[in-house]
């Protein structure tokens, strides 16, 4: 490539976040040369194959807007039944906050043929794989070095929570590692799910279970000894979890292969540098359990491109804008991950006290409509 063609913007990573904000940015700008940059071609088929993301209300009506939102194919979370550690609990549900709805549930390969067909019909964005390797600020543009020379006015890095961007864009930030492992799989259960998540605490592990079309399940399970649970056979793994489960859907049957992924919190002063700004996990992380991870992500992209159409000349690299959506982004990740980080910690510790305080105030909050509706509604708008 030429050095007279610079790109306007460049996305490294281009998974569920990445994809989408170039789908947004490329229909209401679309006289921008946008490039898309993997490693590899990620087929529908084998992107995070086990992976189900609880998408809120918000981002749901963002992803129709953008007509890939797969109705047809989610869940729907109207309840959800949340329990301590003791005699702690706490039911949610759609009616109290007034909402259609708490949740969708999909997988996100059935997401993501969804964006990759959408992909498909623009003209101004490109899809190409590479492998880069460098990275050189220049004062007009950025180059990246790979099997090919790209060179742009902006660069956006969605590439994950071990990002290549942020490191080569010396962008600081904090990591904690929970020292658990988030382990996935899918079911049949025995009993209908009824539209109801359940989420179970005990001692800093987290049980999730999130409903799926056709009376599927998903279950998230943030735990220590994730080694252990890999080595179970199917049938091992069903007893396991079906105990943890306290029987509420009866018995399981596996529908899919086990995965984990390790948990941590990554934190962030600035995502952004020169010409460069980061979303998704690439920006932040976060610990699974308000299932708030992909949604933040969401939330980046719909802002950054509101941030990238005030643009005049399509000036993309104005320091100005980047701060904008910098200062607009970083509060907001923040809160979230103390939140989670707080819930983390309460229900970790061993201290006897706090076992009675939190199974309590899971009672309280059970019992107040007012608090209830503040944690729905805190917890559905990112």
């Amino acid at each position: 490539m030429e050095k007279q063609n610079v790109i306007d913007v460049v996305i490294i990573g281009g998974g569920l976040v990445g994809a989408t904000f170039a789908i947004d940015l490329a229909q209401k700008n679309p006289k921008l040369n946008i490039v898309i940059i993997e490693k590899k071609s990620i087929e529908a088929n084998s992107i995070d194959a086990n992976r189900v993301y609880a998408i809120s209300p918000q981002n749901v009506n963002y992803l129709s807007e953008l007509h890939i939102w797969p109705e047809a194919l989610a869940g729907t979370i109207n309840y959800m039944d949340v329990y301590g550690d003791g005699n702690g609990n706490i039911k949610l549900d759609a009616q109290t906050a007034n909402t259609l709805f708490l949740a969708k549930t999909i997988a996100a390969k059935d997401l993501y043929a969804n964006i990759l067909a959408k992909l498909s019909q623009l003209m101004n964005v490109k899809q190409v794989y590479d492998n880069l390797s460098d990275m050189v600020f220049h004062k007009n543009n950025i180059e990246l070095i790979g099997n090919h020379r790209y060179f742009c006015s902006l660069v956006v890095g969605s590439d994950g929570a071990n990002s290549w961007v942020r490191t080569k864009a010396d962008i600081k930030f904090e990591s904690k590692d929970y020292h658990q492992y988030g382990v996935v799989a899918n079911f049949t259960s025995q009993f209908k799910h009824k539209n109801t998540a359940y989420q179970w605490f005990n001692q800093g592990e987290v049980l999730a279970l999130l409903p799926l079309k056709n009376d599927q399940i998903s279950i998230v399970y943030s735990c220590y000894n994730y080694e252990h649970i890999l080595k179970l056979n199917a049938t091992e793994f069903e007893n396991l979890i079906e105990q943890k489960l306290s029987l509420k859907l009866g018995k399981l049957k596996l529908s899919s292969k086990v995965d984990a992924f390790p948990l941590k919190m990554n934190t962030a002063n600035k995502i952004y540098a020169n010409r460069i700004l980061l979303l998704g996990d690439a920006a932040h992380t976060i610990h699974p359990l308000a299932g708030q991870g992909v949604n933040i992500g969401f939330s980046d992209a719909q802002h950054l491109v509101k941030v990238l159409a005030k643009c005049k000349n399509y000036q993309l690299a104005d320091k100005a804008i980047l701060i904008a959506y910098n200062n607009n982004r970083i509060p907001r990740i923040k809160n979230m991950q103390l939140i989670c980080n707080s819930l983390y910690e309460l229900f970790a510790t061993k201290n006897q006290i706090a076992i009675a305080a939190r199974n309590l105030g899971l009672n309280f909050v059970n019992s107040n409509k007012i608090l209830k509706k503040i944690i729905i509604n805190k917890t559905t708008n990112e």
